[in-house]
């Protein structure tokens, strides 16, 4: 049966600006792990000096040039993007003009040339593919050349009909930056030189029928050239006369697609691989190593900068990276590029532990995403698994070839995604939908579900052989619950739901699930409940496995499409939403309501998927920024803003109980002390000796209360405290006199935002506090407007006015509304409401305060 709930109009996904809930913490922000850069085709680095990079980027055919005043460290977009025609594949260039860094020359599909910047560009001169090479001898004189042969400019790219200097098939041309006129040609026969600026030719080889993809001069000394091609890298050191091969692909384990030689002499090479990695070699190419280290994604353009020491620069599929050469880790220089890049797989009791794909290539990281290494396959990774109770062992399902004779392959690790072995025998259906999925069955470490080709597989032995069953699945929904029996769900290739309980012996239909179901996610704790996307925009829940459905949110119309959907494993009627219009959402309400995820998801990362770790974490895949996560627990940090312990001057003995429970699975509580500077403060809870931060282990169900010693000068400030999305806690703040307890009053805990209001009721006798901490990372200056109870606004007043500036990052004060409006009592307004606005979220607390001269309340010190 499919009940409907009535959702008042405009309720969708992200068009919701009525919140639900807590507001979370502005201080929480979305990080980034891996990816984070576009598919950057090539970087020019201007040679004085000054710290400006140019970079060409290529998202699906459209071409986009950066620049950067920092070497790399932000960049900016600049000019306009431009839709190409030709092959994505081809060598890109970029040349910086040494006497004036605005002026860049380039060629992507055409020569395009700008003289202000890069802000604007000159249109291409031509849609055919080729490489730019610019003369160092002769100012203006660029050559362009590909497998047609080469075309020469004399006026700085103006025109294009002077002669041209080479007729055929050019795989590489490279000047002397030692000889004038003198440049090199690599083309399908030979290695030619010429040393009157291409007005004719000597081939300088001697190795028969061998086509040279390419070759590099030594800037060292340019009597050296490297040369490879027909399986072989070469090295000639009296200028072709004689050559020696220096080593055979085989045995350097790649084909060379650039090689560049070290300023410093001494043989120091470094080469790219056509199959991707970064190499280098210390004897002149005889044997090599790969320097890819943390590198999270496949090089493909070298550049090395001179200095001290040199500078490597990778242009790859997910962006820019730099090391020093010699020892060093990659850096990226990603901040304002974006990429595709999604998480696959976190291990269960290690969230350390990560498989995620990026534009080009598979990767792990065995830190929590701080590094990545790509794992080599000569193919697409759609989907990998990891054991339940071996991190170190894993399995992936990728394709190789091209439809529809590809093969579909299961592949196994067992220390950690060093190296892999495929497990297969072979016979997988081909991909020829949707990318293969692959689950691992909950409760059988040995049993794998695999959806591929509109196919259902199971494997029993970890993935060695596999038995097909019936019904297929399209691999659009296959997931189990989290019970100790999991039920098995699947989309059949004609969009409807199936179930099995008995690892897919038996099927049962869903039929009232609603048609053309896109997502499907389980609550953890309870594995009856189902929620559903489908028709794009409606959101469905089912309380008895799928049996019957209740419609959540109805069709909108002009709602977003959802594009992934998962349920929070901690906090009951939880969820969380990704749309087309590129945000994430939440609801607290089982779906029924939907506000925008605080901190809000960056608009420009186009969110794509969605991976929920067990511990909380949520790792979002994107299309353009990269893999970005946030941790649930983090973000329902709560605070109490205004803490006191001590002895003060006639104030008595001021205490400050904290009280944490547990209302999910096990986790650490962190209560982290501050003063009013936001600096830590060493205070003593319960027995535990003085610290700023406390770590208390709460399992489910249990509670913590310790209270401050309540000794020394008075300490005031605030508390945060951090761990699992089930902690919930109150303070009670108390004041003594010679060990007798003259006043308790309990302090809620805050969440962080921008307006609020406060009810007031001040006398001779009475008085309230108000007690604000900055959460943001922007100082805050917050508005106080005094509504009587007529609800005329009679006073207003900016807090800069009473602390002389305003509140900064982590700071905290606390003030009497006497304090605050001191012409309350004599204008005779004695009750009311303060409005509190601010432009940055700031976490608050009142008290309501009984007798004033007796019990004091603490103020910032």
């Amino acid at each position: 049966m499919l009940r409907t709930v009535l959702i008042p109009f405009g309720a969708f996904i992200c068009s919701v600006v009525a919140c639900s809930g807590a507001a979370v913490p502005e201080s929480v922000s979305w990080s980034t792990t891996g990816g984070g850069g576009a598919a950057v085709k090539a970087v020019a680095i201007a040679p004085d000096r000054s710290g400006v990079m140019y970079m060409v980027t290529l998202r699906t055919y459209d071409v986009m040039f950066y620049r950067s005043e920092d070497y790399g460290s932000t960049w900016r977009q600049v000019g306009k993007k431009a839709s190409i025609s030709c092959d994505p594949f081809v060598p890109y260039s970029l040349f910086v003009d040494p006497d004036n860094h605005d002026v860049v020359y380039g060629y992507t599909c055409g020569f395009v040339k700008s003289t202000d910047g890069g802000e604007t560009w000159t249109e291409p001169t031509s849609a055919r593919t080729g490489a730019l090479a610019v003369d160092p001898w002769q100012p203006g004189r660029f050559v362009v050349w590909n497998i047609a042969g080469t075309s020469v400019s004399t006026d700085g790219g103006s025109t294009w009909d002077a002669p041209s200097i080479f007729n055929g098939f050019v795989n590489q041309l490279v000047f002397d930056p030692a000889v004038p006129n003198r440049l090199y040609v690599a083309d399908q026969t030979d290695v030619w030189r010429s040393t009157d600026g291409g007005g004719s030719w000597w081939a300088i080889t001697t190795m028969p029928d061998i086509s040279f993809a390419g070759l590099a001069l030594d800037p060292a000394d340019t009597h050296t050239v490297y040369a490879w091609g027909g399986g072989t890298l070469y090295r000639t050191v009296d200028d072709g006369a004689h050559w020696t091969a220096q080593s055979a692909y085989v045995n350097m384990k790649f084909e060379p697609t650039e090689l560049l030689c070290s300023a410093a002499g001494g043989g120091r090479l470094y080469a790219t691989g056509f199959l991707g990695g970064v190499f280098t070699s210390g004897d002149a190419g005889k044997t090599w190593t790969s320097i890819e280290l943390n590198l999270p994604f496949s090089g493909r353009h070298l550049t090395l900068v001179p200095g001290n020491p040199e500078r490597l620069w990778l242009c790859t599929g997910g962006g820019l990276f730099s090391k020093p050469a010699g020892s060093g880790l990659w850096q990226d220089h990603n901040r304002g590029l974006a990429s595709f890049s999604n998480v696959l797989a976190t291990a269960k009791d290690h969230p350390e532990r990560l498989y995620a794909i990026g534009s080009d290539a598979f990767y792990r990281s065995s830190d929590a995403g701080v590094t990545w290494f790509p794992i080599r396959f000569p193919g697409v990774v759609s989907s990998a698994v990891i054991h339940p109770a071996d991190a170190l062992r894993a399995w992936f399902v990728g394709i190789t070839g091209s439809y529809p004779d590809n093969q579909t392959e299961i592949h196994e690790t067992t220390d950690g995604g060093v190296t892999w072995t495929r497990v297969d025998t072979g016979g997988l259906p081909e991909y020829g939908g949707p990318y293969p999925k692959m689950i691992g069955d909950r409760s059988a470490a040995n049993i794998l579900y695999l959806a591929v080709g509109g196919s259902l597989l199971k494997s029993t032995d970890y993935g060695r052989s596999w038995v097909k069953l019936q019904p297929g699945c399209d691999g659009t929904v296959l997931l189990q619950d989290f019970s100790s029996n999991p039920a098995l769900y699947i989309r059949r290739p004609d969009t409807s739901l199936a179930r099995s309980t008995d690892r897919g012996q038996t099927w049962e239909d869903l039929p009232e699930a609603g048609a053309w179901v896109q997502h499907l996610a389980i609550e953890p704790r309870d594995p009856n409940i189902l929620y559903s996307v489908s028709f794009y925009t409606q959101i469905n829940r089912s309380t008895d496995g799928g049996k019957s459905w209740q419609i959540m949110r109805p069709l909108g119309g002009a709602a977003p499409r959802v594009t992934a959907l998962a349920v929070d494993p901690y906090n009951d009627g939880v969820m969380y939403a990704a749309d087309e219009s590129n945000t994430i959402c939440v609801s607290r309400d089982e779906g029924r309501h939907w506000a925008p995820f605080q901190p809000e998801f960056p608009l420009v990362d186009l969110p794509i998927d969605f991976v929920l770790s067990p511990e909380g974490r949520l790792f979002v895949g994107t299309r353009t920024g990269g893999i970005r996560y946030i941790d649930l627990g983090r973000n329902l940090d709560f605070l109490f803003p205004q803490i006191g312990d001590g002895e003060g001057a006639g104030a008595g003995r001021l205490q400050t109980t904290i009280q944490v429970m547990n209302q999910a699975a096990a986790t650490e509580a962190v209560v982290s002390f501050f003063d009013s500077a936001g600096q830590p403060l060493a205070l003593a809870l319960g027995e535990r000796t003085p610290s700023a931060e406390h770590r208390i282990h709460l399992g489910r169900g249990q509670s913590f209360s310790g209270t401050t010693a309540g000794t020394g000068p008075l300490k005031v400030g605030y508390a945060r405290v951090s761990g699992g999305p089930g902690l919930a806690g109150a303070a009670v703040y108390s004041h003594s006199e010679n060990g007798t307890t003259m006043f308790q009053a309990g302090v809620p805990s805050s969440p962080s935002i921008s307006n609020f209001g406060l009810f007031f009721d001040v006398s001779p006798s009475e008085d309230n506090g108000l007690a604000l901490t900055n959460t943001s990372a922007a100082p805050v200056d917050p508005r106080f407007s005094v509504i009587d109870a007529e609800g005329q606004t009679v006073a207003v007043r900016k807090l800069s006015e009473v602390l002389g500036r305003a509140l900064n990052p982590g700071e905290h004060v606390a003030r009497y509304v006497s304090e605050l409006f001191p012409q309350l009592l004599p204008d005779g307004i004695h009750t009311g409401v303060i409005a509190v606005e601010s432009e940055q979220p700031i976490s608050p607390v009142t008290l309501r305060q009984n007798d004033q001269p007796g019990v004091p309340f603490p103020q910032d010190v």
